[in-house]
């Protein structure tokens, strides 16, 4: 206000001042109290608000000069290279996926498969095995640790072949010859023995 002693007089700047002090005693508020400034000289802002308009202008700048550094990332990624090898993963993980869940079900059908064959009745391991190799190249639908059909497909096999398997009745299993002896009590000819008789009967060079 000093600017207005020259022009008011010193007695009416005394009760100008005065009063602009009187008014400005009951106001708490900085930015409500009455200010004279000389607008010729360009001090019509108040600091406080100069202050918090260099901050929003710093603030703005940050964010501009932020935001053009991404949009200059952006400019320089090869987006459809990202996206082709986010889709070559994909597809990656997708297969290697599948190539596992094959392979455990290519060892469950496996394990099942030796212990149906298991139940069968099997004279030999050799035998057994082939068995198990043909049941799973039936391709037979498997669910739950079962292939279906599969008891059909025994059915056929120890019809083409019964002499791979052990007589369900364990008598049929035992041959009964006359005894050279002077008893008739026929003696008991054993599974692998009747078996031999049978595969090499008529042959002349058999001593069984």
């Amino acid at each position: 206000m000093e600017f207005l002693k020259d022009i008011l007089g010193e007695d009416l700047y005394t009760q100008v001042e005065g009063k602009v002090s009187t008014h400005n005693a009951g106001i708490s508020d900085e930015s409500k109290r009455l200010k004279l400034a000389d607008l010729s000289t360009g001090n019509y802002v108040s600091k406080e608000k100069h202050l918090g308009l260099k901050t929003e202008r710093d603030g703005y700048k940050t964010q501009l000069e932020t935001a053009n550094g991404e949009i200059a990332s952006y400019k320089n990624m090869d987006i459809d290279g990202i996206k082709q090898a986010a889709a070559n993963w994909e597809t990656k993980y997708n297969d290697d996926i599948g190539k596992l869940n094959q392979t455990l079900l290519n060892q469950q059908m496996e394990f099942s498969a030796k212990e149906y064959m298991n139940k069968q009745g099997f004279k030999s391991e050799l035998a057994k095995e082939a068995a198990v190799s043909k049941l799973l190249g039936q391709k037979l639908e498997f669910k739950d640790g079962v292939f279906a059909g599969a008891d059909d497909f025994m059915k056929r096999l120890k019809e083409a072949d019964p002499d791979s398997f052990v007589p369900a009745d364990n008598n049929q299993g035992k041959s009964w010859v006359r005894g050279t002896g002077n008893t008739h009590k026929p003696a008991v000819v054993g599974d692998e023995q009747a078996y031999m008789d049978r595969k090499y009967k008529g042959n002349k060079y058999y001593k069984g």
